[in-house]
């Protein structure tokens, strides 16, 4: 029967469903495979002596509470099967994923906000994201009223400890630079490289060296490195 199970749906749950008699009635169990639940029930049942014993009724208004309305219209529009799933949403949804997958490029378009609530892992990636865009310093975390807008109505509502935040930018720092590192490497074209020398208002000067390329259509500017330049001393 699982030949037959195509429709994106299935990839919200574990492959294999277990196979128990209720009653001397022969009933699939399908269990969620969602780190956390959000259902009052984990399983879905179906009975197979019954005329809808294929119907996915219940496991999509199950999928819809757990993942979200987003991730499953999102799987429907691009007839995502039930392996690629379980790859992009039930794998990257695990407690113990790497938070770099989720610094996936998504495209230009409009922001949208999924109704299933962050994992740990989940949320690490978002700080972490917002402090290097939004040069936030990592103490953040600790202010009281942050903490009040995110815990009101979830006060179980994870947040990370700074020093965790501050690893985890460690660790996308190095991921993003090999990336970069390997892409500068391999580009098939012209790379412009200049430099802006400035003097902050404590008197350091520095130098910061970019690189200018196009990716994709798009033009691109780095920053490589900042360097402080020594002090010359005149006598």
């Amino acid at each position: 029967m699982g030949r037959g199970w195509n429709s994106p749906i299935y990839g919200f749950f574990k492959p294999i469903p277990k196979i128990v008699d209720v009653g001397g009635r022969r009933v699939h169990i399908f269990e969620c495979g969602a780190k956390g639940c959000k259902c009052n029930k984990k399983f879905i049942n179906r009975f197979l002596n019954t005329a809808d014993a294929t119907s996915t009724g219940n496991m999509f208004r199950h999928a819809r509470v757990c993942w979200g309305e987003e991730a499953v219209n999102h799987t429907i529009k691009n007839r995502m099967t039930p392996g690629e799933v379980r790859q992009h949403f039930v794998k990257n949804a695990s407690e113990n994923g790497d938070i770099t997958t989720f610094f996936e490029r998504k495209g230009k378009g409009p922001v949208t906000y999924s109704h299933r609530q962050h994992t740990r892992t989940e949320v690490r990636a978002e700080f972490a994201r917002w402090m290097a865009e939004s040069y936030r310093p990592f103490n953040i975390v600790n202010d009281e009223r942050l903490r009040s807008l995110l815990k009101t109505g979830q006060p179980g509502y994870w947040i990370p400890l700074a020093t965790t935040v501050a690893r985890d930018v460690k660790t996308l720092f190095a991921c993003s630079r090999n990336r970069l590192s390997h892409m500068l490497r391999n580009y098939d074209g012209q790379l412009s490289i200049s430099t802006d020398c400035w003097t902050s208002p404590n008197g350091h000067p520095f130098v910061g060296i970019l690189v200018h390329f196009v990716h994709n259509g798009d033009p691109i500017s780095l920053v490589l490195d900042v360097i402080e330049v020594p002090k010359v001393r005149t006598f």
